[in-house]
């Protein structure tokens, strides 16, 4: 007997279903199953209880659209066999109220139902709406049927007691069976929820790494390019040939942007960007972001002018670097897009320590259609743009996102052929916190005469590279090409600072670094990497070194580098700079 009843259940339970969906099917055959039950026992009741005997088959036949889903399941129509089941038990839960008299109030199972109904039907169901009103339908039609056409019940008096209990018990059971039914549907969709976050946080990773892997093939042939034309521009270079150096350079660095652009909207999309508040100066922050720019619009012939309306030798609290970036990326838009006239920037305080900041500018403009999707990431006004003016349409996106991650919040407006200005509002408190020292390189950062340098880096030119770099600072340097020729040199020779990579064959930066560290060697290390994501860098400090630089490191950085290992203060002086590991920041 349990063997049948559970062939019975099983009907419709497929190998490749899933726990959730096999569960669902059960429960289905097993409320059909209940059904076709309660149609037996009530046959007889009922003919009894009317006496007349005709009743139990006229039972047994109207239960058969109930008992039908064990027949539908089998073939794979939960969807049809369940709705049909809803419709079909109200209708005949309203006819069995309305047959056994109003003193049985058989219409209270049919509210059970009707509420049931409601509560369990689930909402992604197409047929919602119709199968939520169908058994509200079916209890009306019992009143309105009572109020028009008087209709003796079928129940005696006596016995309508005990088939108002019969009906409730009933009904109980099968809502009960119900609610076990939703909660498999439930599960089942909490199992496509989880398999759906799965896949997408591998499709997250798998895209991170892909990320790390490209930034680092590419930042590193970038590193070279910049580093040797820095070398070449120091040499004696005829007009032409300084030109073109230049605009070497200036390639490369297009390219640096545009990788750190693809790293940064990464970092945005996977909820990684942090920002870090300190005490900064924002003149300072404003003028540097001007003098970024200002070479570009002067070129191009234009006005760049600054309107600052803040109290002077003020200091706010926030991320200035961050800030910085958004200035940059707000002001090369203007001066790219700017053919005549100028760029206005204009700053001034607002209430509850807010500052306002306008960028204006007498550019192209833009139509309303172009505006509504000016921060959407890869965006341009049209397929000319692109073309003209260059660019991947990042900028204006990364730069709302620092904003709203600030708390602060941007628009634009435009005009076509006369402008376009973009408004920022954020909230920077006043601090009396003085602000770390400027990090570049300085009259104090004197490097001690003889100073001795391991540098561990296995490409051929970023050696060159930086060989040449420590030699124009009157640095010795001793080149290794990966970690452990780093921990053979030092046991050997004492060195002031290790430069070491990160990625290396054989034993890379980090392990050799943990290696040191559990030594007891206290000597400096300064990581470098073509990896500029933040994980990559928090591996180095993670691993002992005492400051991570993503590469390319210009000269005057790596100076400052050079002082502060000398000086004994290379960790504080990487922390007060930011230069943490969530920033990930470019060296130089």
């Amino acid at each position: 007997m349990v063997k049948a009843i559970e062939r019975v259940l099983d009907r419709g339970v497929r190998d490749h279903q899933g726990p959730s969906e096999r569960m669902r099917v059960r429960l289905s055959n097993e409320i059909a199953l209940a059904d076709g039950v309660t149609a037996l026992f009530f046959g007889p009741l009922w003919a009894a209880l009317s006496g007349q005997w005709w009743w139990a088959p006229v039972f047994w036949l109207a239960f058969v659209p109930n008992v039908a889903p064990l027949w539908w399941n089998a073939r794979g129509r939960y969807r049809m066999a369940r709705n049909v089941s809803i419709v079909w038990s109200s209708v005949m839960l309203a006819g069995i109220a309305l047959s056994a008299g109003a003193g049985c109030h058989l219409e209270l199972g049919l509210l059970v139902t009707a509420c049931g109904t409601l509560v369990l039907l689930p909402p992604d169901e197409p047929h919602h709406r119709l199968l939520s009103t169908i058994p509200i339908g079916a209890l009306l039609s019992v009143f309105v049927v009572r109020a028009m056409v008087p209709i003796d019940g079928l129940v005696p008096v006596d016995y309508q007691g005990a088939a108002f209990v019969l009906v409730v018990v009933a009904t109980a059971g099968n809502l009960t069976a119900k609610v076990r039914l939703l909660l498999g549907e439930a599960s089942e969709r909490d199992d496509r929820l989880r398999a759906a976050s799965q896949e997408a946080r591998s499709a997250s990773d798998a895209k991170s790494r892909f990320l790390a892997q490209m930034s680092h093939e590419i930042r590193t042939p970038i590193a070279g390019v910049i580093g040797l034309t820095d070398l070449m521009l120091d040499t004696a270079l005829d007009d032409r040939q300084s030109n073109y150096a230049e605009r070497t350079r200036a390639s490369a660095e297009h390219l640096l942007h545009i990788v750190n652009g693809l790293l940064d909207l990464a970092k945005i999309e996977a909820g990684a960007m942090e920002l870090h508040p300190e005490p900064f100066d924002l003149s300072q922050a404003i003028s540097e972001a001007i003098d970024i720019v200002g070479p570009r619009a002067r070129s191009k012939g234009l006005d760049l002018h600054v309107s600052l309306e803040l109290p002077s030798g003020s200091w706010r609290m926030g991320d200035g670097f961050r800030l910085k970036q958004v200035l940059v990326n707000l002001l090369s838009n203007a001066v790219k897009f700017t053919e005549d006239g100028g760029v206005v920037v204009r700053v001034w305080e607002g209430d509850a320590d807010s500052v306002h900041i306008d960028v204006d500018d007498t550019g192209l403009g833009m139509d309303a259609a172009a505006l509504d999707r000016v921060f959407e990431p890869f965006h341009q006004a049209d397929a000319s743009t692109a073309r003209r003016f260059g660019g991947t349409g990042l900028g204006l996106s990364i730069t709302r996102s620092l904003v709203r991650l600030a708390g602060g919040d941007i628009d634009c407006s435009s005009t076509p052929g006369k402008g376009t200005t973009f408004h920022i509002r954020m909230v920077l408190p006043i601090t009396r916190e003085r602000p770390a020292r400027d990090g570049g390189p300085s009259e104090e950062d004197r490097i001690p005469v003889g100073m001795r340098v391991l540098v561990a880096e296995d490409n051929p030119v970023n050696q060159l590279v930086i060989q040449s770099q420590l030699q124009a600072l009157g640095v010795e340097a001793t080149m290794v090409g990966d970690g452990q020729a780093a921990l053979d040199a030092l046991a050997h020779t004492p060195f002031d600072l290790i430069v070491m990579d990160m990625q290396m064959p054989g034993m890379d930066g980090p392990e050799a670094t943990r290696r040191l560290r559990a030594d007891g060697r206290a000597v400096p290390v300064c990581g470098l990497t073509a990896n500029a994501r933040a994980a990559d860098l928090q591996q180095c400090l993670r691993a002992g070194m005492d400051v991570a630089l993503a590469k390319p490191i210009d000269l005057g950085t790596l100076r400052t580098v050079l002082h502060h290992a000398a000086a004994g203060g290379l960790a504080e002086w990487g922390r007060s700079r930011g230069f943490s590991p969530s920033q990930a920041p470019t060296a130089g």
